[in-house]
């Protein structure tokens, strides 16, 4: 296995309950709980990014494992002794937003305190935006790739496989003599359907566990034309050109 990419299961850690993210389940848990809650949600939530860079990485030739913890119900040791017996090259974090951070920490925390020596990546918006800070918590997280990530996560795949430098793909933040580095992006895919489509795991899973769904997540476009105040669709954009 070269790669695993992993979306850890939420978790809130605010002490208010007026909040949905209080009572966080699993997305299978949820439908259990009333069988009226399956007419009603249609489609589970399958972590879109990681399922792309999954099926770009298995385009080219790179074994690649998705995890995805919201359906598959597992616990962050079984996580992190499922990666200490594949031993991949590269693991690779999705935070989409807040609720995955203390899972994703926790995660990376335990993994190096367990001997994995392989190099760890985080990514997604959320990380894409406080990689300095993710950076400088010295978990061990060797590069945060920001923006989009395929062209960025195959390079840095084979760069490991070939043991040749990858500090100097742009695009990926790291720490360097103690002081965060930003390289710079200078590519980004301008045509989408150069992509495979995206790697369905997830909806395998649970098809075999007795869990129907009759829709599946796909990209149309990324990034936004508009400009509203309370979004980070127009900072996102930035970031593939700063």
């Amino acid at each position: 296995m070269d790669a695993v990419l992993i979306a850890c299961m939420e978790k809130n850690l605010s002490s208010r309950n007026i909040f949905r993210e209080t009572a966080i389940r699993e997305d299978t848990k949820n439908l259990t709980l009333n069988p009226l809650l399956e007419r009603y949600i249609n489609r589970y939530r399958e972590n879109l990014g990681i399922a792309v860079l999954a099926a770009y990485l298995r385009q080219n030739n790179i074994p690649t494992k998705i995890i995805n913890s919201n359906v598959e119900h597992k616990s962050n040791k079984q996580i992190v002794d499922e990666i200490i017996s594949d031993s991949p090259l590269l693991v690779g974090f999705s935070v989409l937003y807040q609720l995955h951070l203390y899972n994703t920490m926790e995660v990376i925390f335990e993994l190096r305190n367990s001997g994995y020596t392989g190099h760890i990546t985080v990514g997604g918006p959320c990380a894409s935006f406080m990689y300095e800070f993710l950076l400088k918590t010295r978990l061990g997280i060797d590069s945060i790739i920001i923006g989009e990530g395929e062209l960025q996560s195959l390079t840095l795949v084979n760069r490991l496989k070939n043991n040749k430098q990858w500090d100097d793909i742009g695009g990926i933040a790291y720490i360097d003599n103690g002081k965060v580095v930003y390289n710079e992006k200078k590519e980004t895919i301008s045509d989408l359907s150069i992509l495979p489509f995206a790697s369905r795991d997830t909806l395998y899973y649970l098809k075999e566990h007795g869990f129907t769904t009759s829709t599946a997540s796909i990209y149309s476009s990324r990034g936004c034309s508009a400009n509203c105040t309370y979004c980070t669709a127009p900072l996102s954009s930035r970031l593939e050109i700063e």
